[in-house]
């Protein structure tokens, strides 16, 4: 593949969710954004998230953001996965923990 095209085919839907947007460049809003090497972010979430970064500065000017991409390992088993999201729960308490103190 050409290093000045990283996306050989670019889908303007994502294949699982066709409300879903792709987008492609190195600006979103006139802000830089970056992309995953094999990969296209998803116009929907780039715009809630500059919603909800607003919202947080117009509360609290000082704010601090942090992408976090959870995956399991591939050797997981699919069949330990919890169908009630007690396993992102308890990732959620424990940071919180580890975060207080």
């Amino acid at each position: 593949m050409s290093p000045y095209n990283r996306f050989a085919h670019q889908p303007l839907r994502h294949p699982d969710n066709p409300h879903w947007e792709c987008h492609y460049y190195k600006h979103f809003e006139g802000m830089r954004v970056y992309h995953h090497p094999k990969g296209y972010l998803i116009k929907q979430h780039l715009k809630r998230s500059l919603y909800i970064l607003g919202k947080a500065m117009t509360w609290q000017g000082r704010t601090f953001v942090c992408r976090m991409d959870l995956r399991f390992p591939k050797e997981y088993p699919a069949a330990n996965l919890d169908t009630n999201n007690e396993l992102l729960v308890s990732f959620w308490r424990n940071l919180k923990r580890e975060l207080a103190g």
